[in-house]
């Protein structure tokens, strides 16, 4: 009988190239070389939630600025946010920092036909 004809980067039917590797196992990846002295930056990092403290600290200091104004944390979202009640329809804000909210609440609040800031509600 006469042994079939394969190419040469294929093993015959039947037997596991020598480098085949069966489906579900993993071989450890050898990990790239960085020059001594550098870090290697992750490749993913997950946001920072601000402590408590802080958290309060900045909702009290914005809620205090802007009566009427909920400002919180979202502990899903990692993100800071504001409920706006105004006249002219109440708004939901989020930023990323507490300076950006603090501003996009001063923005939202402010009382267009008079220009100054709404401080009372």
């Amino acid at each position: 009988m006469q042994q079939p004809q394969h190419n040469a980067g294929r093993s015959p039917e039947g037997t596991a190239s020598p480098n085949a590797v069966p489906w579900g196992e993993v071989r450890a990846a050898r990990l790239a070389s960085h020059p001594s002295g550098t870090q290697s930056a992750p490749l993913y990092r997950p946001p920072q939630s601000p402590p408590e403290q802080t958290r309060q600290t900045t909702t009290a200091h914005i809620e205090e600025c802007f009566p009427g104004v909920r400002c919180w944390w979202g502990l899903h979202t990692h993100r800071w946010w504001a409920y706006v009640p105004v006249p002219q329809g109440d708004r939901l804000l989020e930023a990323a920092t507490p300076n950006t909210l603090f501003t996009q609440v001063a923005r939202a609040a402010r009382r267009p036909e008079e220009g100054s800031w709404a401080t009372s509600r």
